[in-house]
């Protein structure tokens, strides 16, 4: 499978994902769902099209 991005920009990509989804949860598990950890799955889709597209 050809690779979406190259290397560096998806290990940059892989590691802003992660540090997302551990707000996220550390968010979510003192605040709820419904607190910011809400409005991570739209700013993951902003991350990955950002890359996608060479923006981030």
């Amino acid at each position: 499978m050809p690779r979406l991005l190259p290397a560096p920009a998806a290990a940059a990509l892989g590691g802003q994902l992660a540090v997302l989804i551990d707000g996220a949860y550390t968010s979510a598990a003192r605040l709820g769902p419904d607190g910011p950890a809400a409005a991570g799955l739209h700013l993951a889709r902003d991350l990955v099209r950002a890359a996608a597209t060479g923006n981030g």
